[in-house]
């Protein structure tokens, strides 16, 4: 899965979506996603497969399952391992975070 792939995905929950983070956040809930990790490999000195790890982020006013649930399915539906975090209240920021974090593989179409 790639940016554009991902990003098209998290649209489709219909709440607000942003590359690592919004200059003014909207009003809650949003979501913020980014990569966090990438490998390339391959072999014959050329690199033909890379490897992203990828962060997805839910921001709430409280813990609200139905939108985590909403996140979870679009990942179970792809086939994606994925793993959560729920940190709780952020107290400074006044808001809730659940981090989802996944890999992805796919080739590098190279001559």
């Amino acid at each position: 899965m790639d940016e554009a792939t991902l990003f098209n995905l998290l649209k489709s929950t219909g709440l607000p979506v942003a590359y690592h983070h919004f200059v003014s956040p909207p009003s809650l809930p949003y979501v913020v996603y980014y990569e966090a990790e990438a490998e390339a490999r391959g072999c014959d000195e050329k690199n033909r497969i890379r490897d992203s790890g990828w962060v997805i982020e839910v921001y709430t006013v409280k813990k609200q399952p139905d939108i985590q649930t909403l996140v979870e399915s679009l990942l179970d539906e792809r086939g994606m391992e994925w793993r959560m975090t729920f940190s709780g209240l952020i107290e400074s920021e006044g808001l809730y975070m659940a981090a989802y974090t996944f890999e992805t593989i796919r080739k590098i179409r190279r001559n």
